[in-house]
């Protein structure tokens, strides 16, 4: 812990600047002098869905935006290729389960289906995560947002 934690009264003090920070107060951290603590400021209605994207695509969405909405528009696009892309891996996967299935029982085990087994695993990890984005898109498209919510 920093130097000023280490200190008798340092636990008393931390649990008053929560306290304070609580109430809506901006108060100086106890333990980094000259360091200011912010209370958090309410979600936005919109906060969840943007919780999804990453900070560059934020960004992104900033600088195409002019007006005050920001254009969600190009959000969906990239997350929408790897979602296709997860969900393209499942039917070779598949293939090579099935082609290597006799393989399995071989005494030297060689065979291909532990491999198609992993692309089937990637595959459904890339188009359940992204199509969750493809769909947090969708929904922020359908409901408009502001330039502030997604500063």
């Amino acid at each position: 812990p920093p130097r000023p934690a280490r200190g008798g009264g340092s636990h008393k003090a931390l649990l008053e600047a929560i306290a304070k920070l609580k109430e809506g107060e901006t108060v100086e951290d106890p333990w980094r002098p000259g360091s200011f603590v912010h209370p958090r400021e309410a979600p936005t209605a919109n906060a969840g869905a943007l919780s999804y994207f990453y900070p560059q695509e934020l960004r992104a969405v900033l600088d195409a935006s002019s007006a005050e909405a920001a254009d969600v528009s190009r959000l969906w696009r990239g997350p929408l290729a790897w979602t296709l892309f997860g969900a393209a891996m499942l039917p070779a996967g598949v293939a090579m389960v099935a082609s290597g299935w006799e393989g399995l029982r071989d005494d030297l085990g060689a065979s291909e289906s532990p491999l198609g087994l992993m692309l089937v695993g990637v595959g459904v990890v890339l188009a359940w995560f992204h199509g969750v984005r493809v769909w947090a898109a969708l929904h922020l498209r359908r409901r408009g947002v502001l330039r502030d919510e997604v500063r």
